[in-house]
């Protein structure tokens, strides 16, 4: 309270939020933020990790969809935070992932919120909750890469006996792709082409003809 300059305030108060924070009084942390958030939230760097902070003190007191939200504002908008909010994001229930969906204020929040848990957990249900959102947004392409790695690593390094059933399980994302492909309407449209053709490859689906775009 006795600091004149307000970098030196700020930065007090953001090692009294740490403290809350490591000495396992979340609720603490969590009041303290929001009776200093104007001041936390106009300084970038310490506003960002008070932030992380705080996102982190949210599961232990019980809040475990604000913490989600949180960490899906810092994975947007921290370049510096992506890795460790990625890591800490955990959805562990429906009604949870569900009340961090209400919390977010608009529709590119909601897309970053899939396609976190695109990431960590369900590929194709993210790119089908994307595409509803906008189907022209930029947060696609990449999980659509991730989900056609993560087929092939099970398909050329899985057990062969569960071969067969791993390519069932494979053919709701295939059909998305061919969808979404044969539309045309999204975002870096060749890399759904791309996807699509080295997907019906590992199927043995070789004379599907698929159009990839080389300019």
């Amino acid at each position: 309270a006795s600091a004149k300059l307000p970098f030196l305030h700020r930065r007090y108060a953001f090692q009294l939020l740490r403290l809350h924070f490591y000495r396992s009084d979340p609720e603490g942390a969590l009041k303290f933020y929001d009776q200093h958030r104007a001041e936390f939230e106009g300084d970038g760097s310490v506003g960002w990790r008070a932030m992380g902070y705080t996102a982190g003190a949210q599961p232990r007191a019980k809040r475990p969809a604000e913490a989600n939200w949180r960490y899906s504002v810092l994975f947007e908008r921290c370049p510096a935070a992506r890795v460790s909010a990625l890591l800490s994001f955990r959805p562990l229930e429906e009604a949870d992932w569900n009340q961090a969906l209400q919390l977010a204020r608009s529709e590119r929040e909601k897309a970053v919120l899939w396609q976190m848990l695109g990431l960590t957990a369900d590929g194709p249900r993210a790119i089908r909750e994307i595409l509803a959102l906008d189907r022209k947004s930029d947060l696609l392409p990449l999980l659509v890469v991730r989900e056609v790695n993560r087929a092939e690593v099970e398909t050329l390094f899985g057990p062969e006996a569960q071969r067969q059933a791993l390519l069932s399980r494979q053919r709701p994302l295939l059909d998305l792709l061919d969808r979404a492909s044969e539309r045309g309407d999204i975002a870096d449209p060749y890399v759904w082409d791309l996807a699509a053709g080295h997907l019906h490859a590992l199927h043995g689906d070789l004379t599907i003809e698929v159009k990839v775009i080389t300019t």
